[in-house]
Formats: C-alpha cells, structure tokens, sequence
C-alpha cells in the first residue's frame, strides 16, 4: 500500500558530498556542498535554511541515504534523520546508496527516451582496500525494491567486471574510473550521473510513496564491512 507524503525531506551525506533535498507538491529546494566533511558540522543549519526558505515548520516523512559508503558519512546521515524524526514525531524511510545514481541515470534516459540497459545496469563505489561496492539492477523496478539488507558485492572492480558481468552498463564512482583501462566486451562504462536536483526529487518522493516508513529506531544503516567506530564506541553513535 502506497502512502503520499505532501513534504519530504532526504538527505544523501553517504558519499564524499553532502545533499539535501526538501520537497511539497511540484515544488523542490536542494543544498549540494562537494564536500561533506566541511557541511556535516552544519547540515542542521542547512536544513533549517531550507525549511525556512520554502516556509515549511517541518516535513511529513523524512529520508536517508542508508549507505553502502562513508563510514561517517553514513552514521551522519542516519542519525541525523532518526533524531529528527523522533523531534518532529514523524515516519523515516531509508535509501541504499547505490540505487540513487541508478536511479539518476534512468531519470535522465528517460527523458532521452533511451531503454533500460539488457544487462541491466551496476553500480560501483569506492570501498577502498583496492575495493568497491557494487550492486546489479536488473530492471527499472528493482530501483524501488529497498531490501532491508540488499545484496551488495565487496569486490576488486577487475574481479567484477571479469566474474560478476556478462554485460550491461556500469556506473562508476569517479575515483574509480582509473581502475579500469578500458571496457570489457559487452560492457559499457560510463561515470556517476551529473548530480540533478530534480532527479534527486523525483526518487526522493517516489521512494517515501512506496518504501517502508516507520519509527524513526527502524531507520539503520547499511554496513557491508564491520564499522570501526563500533570499536571504540560500542553504545551507538549520536549527532547532535
């Protein structure tokens, strides 16, 4: 069962930028700092700007970037959602990471009027260790299906194109682009989408339609490696 939220709030600090996008109807205001680590310390001021520029008290769902990606990044993003959640007394939906340039790229074929790839397309990220996370969509609809614990691949990105591929199309994070000389047989290269306010929007909203929003404690993130800080702060991580 489908639930229309009027106001929605996401927020993507998973990866190396920072992204906010606030939502009502037809209309959309978005922050998009390159660099995340300097915004972190300020994305409760940014999103207090927002909400005061399109004169919203507090939005209807919130969302977050779930991860694969930043550790801190990650602990950030989720957090910040679920405290504000639990502030605003409200429904929290969650992202994996990796579906939002999958999804950026099918919103911009779209409207080249191009066909989903045969082979479905992959999605890669640095995960360091000369490693990425990946993870195949088969379809357009695989976009919208949020496992709580999707399959992601931890992986040298030779022994995906080589073992895990037999074709389609691969979106690589750009730091990763080097690792790649050229493109296997059957397989198409390209680099993360341009980063698109609009399209950002448009996943925002029709994920908090479909995916599960709940209590703001169901909100967690997707870790495919053990995360460090768990090491040295066993209680959980908080961000005030």
């Amino acid at each position: 069962m489908s639930i229309t939220h009027e106001t929605v709030l996401f927020l993507d600090t998973s990866q190396s930028w920072l992204d906010i996008v606030l939502s009502r109807g037809s209309m959309h205001w978005h922050r998009h700092l390159g660099e995340a680590r300097r915004a972190f310390q300020d994305l409760h001021i940014l999103i207090k700007e927002l909400l005061t520029e399109a004169d919203i008290q507090k939005p209807d769902v919130i969302g977050a970037a779930r991860g694969p990606g930043s550790f801190t990044g990650v602990r950030i993003g989720v957090s910040t959602a679920r405290n504000l959640a639990q502030l605003w007394q409200i429904p929290v939906f969650g992202i994996d990471s990796l579906a939002l340039p999958a999804w950026q790229y099918w919103h911009q074929a779209n409207k080249q009027h191009l066909d989903w790839p045969s082979g479905g397309v992959w999605v890669a990220v640095d995960a360091r260790q000369n490693k990425v996370y990946a993870r195949h969509f088969a379809t357009p609809e695989s976009l919208l299906a949020q496992a709580a614990q999707p399959k992601i691949l931890d992986v040298e990105l030779t022994a995906l194109t080589e073992m895990h591929m037999r074709s389609g199309l691969l979106l690589l994070e750009g730091s990763q682009q080097k690792g790649i000389a050229h493109s296997p047989p059957g397989i198409e290269i390209q680099a993360w989408p341009a980063h698109s306010a609009e399209a950002l929007n448009a996943c925002a909203r029709e994920l908090s339609r479909i995916a599960p929003s709940g209590h703001w404690s169901q909100l967690s993130p997707i870790y495919v490696r053990p995360d460090p800080a768990n090491a040295h702060n066993p209680a959980g991580f908080q961000h005030q």
